[in-house]
């Protein structure tokens, strides 16, 4: 057997179908949906006309839902879903809160204080909802 021969029977397998979204990008930070899937040339595997060596999956609970699977949870399931997103604005949003303490800019303060009282008051409207 040659060594050509073996090179070629290996496999590049990649969880990744068309339709996922993958990080792409220089510092793996922009999200793009998957088009199309292929090899080049040289037998490597492309995902939408660039190599795809350079991506990285997205956590799956990063991913958006459809109206179609929202309508289908239940009411808890929705609200936590829902807490869950509020809670990661919070965090952001208090990240830009001690940047600027730290940094010494009251206007990104401001902002981020700003955020924060929007977010408590429409998690408070969800909160009457429920009840």
């Amino acid at each position: 057997m040659k060594l050509k021969d073996i090179l070629l029977n290996e496999k590049i397998e990649i969880d990744v179908e068309i339709g996922d979204t993958i990080l792409t990008g220089k510092f793996k930070n922009k999200k793009t949906k998957v088009a199309s899937i292929g090899t080049d040339d040289h037998g490597m595997p492309i995902i939408n006309g660039r190599k795809a060596t350079t991506f990285r999956m997205m956590k799956k609970s990063d991913l958006k839902f459809s109206r179609e699977q929202l309508k289908e949870m239940s009411n808890e399931k929705r609200a936590f879903l829902m807490l869950r997103i509020y809670g990661d604005s919070w965090k952001v949003n208090m990240g830009k809160v001690f940047t600027g303490i730290n940094k010494e800019k009251p206007g990104m303060i401001k902002k981020g204080l700003k955020e924060i009282k929007i977010l408590n008051k429409k998690i408070e409207s969800m909160i009457e909802d429920l009840f």
